[in-house]
């Protein structure tokens, strides 16, 4: 199973709409510590991807989403 980090950021399930605030991801240093979105532009280089997940506690669907660091540095600006 391993260890993973977990992402601060409330996010909604693209299914229900559902407010989620407990994304994970084993993408960063797997040292089970916290990052936000923020945190994690920064830290990574243009051409990662990040991908962090859960499943909705209402309609228990899995949700996985892929955080492109080079659109999101750019959406930034």
């Amino acid at each position: 199973m391993g260890m993973y980090d977990q992402i601060e950021n409330t996010l909604f399930c693209p299914f229900c709409g559902k407010k989620n605030n407990y994304f994970q991801t084993k993408d960063m240093a797997n040292m089970m510590y916290s990052w936000t979105i923020k945190d994690i532009i920064k830290f990574c280089s243009d051409d990662d991807v990040i991908t962090i997940y859960d499943e909705c506690k209402k309609c228990k669907m899995w949700i996985s989403i892929n955080l492109e660091i080079r659109r999101l540095k750019t959406n930034e600006k």
